[in-house]
């Protein structure tokens, strides 16, 4: 089970900006958290990134927009919160360096948030 993470604190500023990091990828959402390439691998990153992209896909913040080397397979189902958590979760793994979260989900924000 995830922790629930209160998104809307001041330190979470950098995920609600286009000028911030940024959501595009999850290496975007760790780089908001405050992690950098030499600690974007490891699990308390992968931890904090997953609670995170919870409250955002939660809230309606955000989307998948791409499922990387398995968008084909993916782009077709219609999953719900649970089941998209479940397939980033499977796909993210510990130890994963900055040219692998390419192949990971990437993500836009939801129309109603930047009208």
């Amino acid at each position: 089970m995830m922790k629930k993470v209160n998104i809307f604190q001041e330190k979470y500023v950098n995920l609600f900006s286009h000028y911030g990091c940024g959501i595009n990828s999850i290496s975007d959402i760790l780089f908001s958290l405050g992690y950098d390439n030499k600690n974007l691998n490891r699990k308390s990153a992968k931890i904090n990134g997953m609670n995170t992209i919870e409250q955002l896909l939660k809230h309606d913040l955000i989307y998948v927009t791409h499922w990387g080397k398995y968008h084909d397979i993916l782009k077709v189902l219609d999953l719900d919160l649970k089941q998209t958590l479940t397939s980033i979760d499977t796909m993210w793994f510990v130890g994963a360096e900055y040219i692998d979260f390419f192949e990971m989900p990437s993500f836009d924000y939801t129309k109603w948030y930047f009208i």
